[in-house]
């Protein structure tokens, strides 16, 4: 059977045990290259950030759950703002 990671089913429990306990649960097996993420932002002091998407699913068994997968989160690029001006091109400069 094929592992697949940063994703889970979320279910509804067969029974809830309090008024606390969740509405849905599931586990997420993170991959390697989402952990070595994780760690670089930690070790230089960054937060990392993970992005969420979830889909409402129906189950002929399970009834209603939730496929939810997850990922490095989107950052605006520091480089685009860093980059050095571009050169201005005169109308001189084009040969046609």
């Amino acid at each position: 059977m094929d592992k697949y990671y940063d994703s889970t089913n979320l279910f509804a429990p067969k029974k809830r045990l309090s008024e606390r306990a969740p509405d849905f649960r599931g586990d997420v097996e993170l991959s390697p290259e989402l952990c070595e993420y994780i760690v670089r932002c930690s070790k230089s002091g960054e937060q990392p950030v993970i992005g969420v998407s979830l889909w409402r699913k129906q189950g002929a068994q399970a009834g209603e759950y939730f496929n939810c997968k997850v990922k490095e989160g989107w950052k605006p690029d520091a480089t685009k703002e860093s980059a050095p001006p571009k050169k201005e091109i005169s109308d001189e400069e084009v040969p046609f």
